[in-house]
């Protein structure tokens, strides 16, 4: 829907509301959605960052409404939210994938064997090594990175049997090796600073490559079973506090729940 039409869906609700982004962050919402109780809470999905900002632009136009609006970080991961959404609940990390990982990646790296957790390491670094080269730039000059045209699954930017990306892939985002802090910045706290979906594509990588070449028939997962694995890890962790009751503690509070 457009933003005029998301207006006018909300100008007619009564149901408290929380206005998320897009697919990925609903499929972790919605498990969120069916914790709290059916119809205490509505999750709209506003199709994209950029849609749910311009959402909150426009909150006055259905102020009788009681909502609360989660939004992903992205690149502000690096320079901090604007001053004008301090209100929103940014994720922790540069995305949901990002919070999901942190809680989670200790049961992911538990469905790989020794050969597989090398490979994800290699391919983990190369990632990595690129990203703050992109990063890089973008501090500098502020360029636009267009990272939503690249997939780790695409074999132009990665081969299926390779850990590391193709030489016209590097070539043409004028990849320069970024400095040991750099990397660093990427790396620090479990990653949260890389692009959550890259995370998740180096798995699937693994399973679909990897896994599959030794035996056709080996069990492999899909993205939304991982971020499954990674919700039920952060929501019934007993020991430490996770983002995911960190989400759902706030979504309690602020709707009195």
């Amino acid at each position: 829907m457009t933003v005029d039409e998301l207006v006018a869906v909300l100008k007619r609700s009564h149901l408290p509301t929380i206005l998320v982004e897009g697919d990925d962050d609903v499929m972790v919402y919605r498990q969120i959605e069916k914790q709290l109780g059916s119809r205490k809470v509505n999750f709209q999905p506003c199709g994209g960052r950029n849609t749910l900002l311009k959402l909150f632009e426009r909150r006055h136009e259905f102020a009788h409404l009681k909502v609360h609006f989660i939004a992903d970080k992205d690149m502000w991961v690096f320079k901090g939210v604007p001053n004008q959404y301090a209100t929103i609940s940014f994720t922790n990390g540069y995305s949901i994938e990002n919070d999901l990982y942190s809680d989670g990646f200790k049961r992911l790296d538990g469905l790989l064997d020794a050969d597989e957790l090398a490979h994800k390491q290699e391919l983990l670094s190369n990632v990595v090594e690129w990203f703050a080269s992109e990063v890089e730039k973008y501090l500098q000059n502020g360029a636009e990175m267009q990272l939503a045209e690249v997939n780790l699954l695409s074999v132009k930017i990665m081969e299926k049997s390779k850990n590391h990306f193709t030489s016209s892939f590097l070539n043409e985002r004028n990849f320069k090796k970024p400095t040991l802090k750099e990397i660093e910045l990427v790396q620090e706290a479990n990653y949260k600073r890389l692009r959550g979906k890259y995370l998740f594509e180096i798995y699937i990588k693994i399973f679909e490559y990897y896994r599959k070449v030794k035996d056709v028939k080996a069990v492999t997962y899909h993205k939304s079973q991982l971020m499954d694995i990674c919700y039920r890890e952060g929501i019934h962790n007993t020991i430490d506090a996770t983002c995911m009751q960190k989400i759902m503690y706030e979504i309690k509070t602020i709707f009195g729940l």
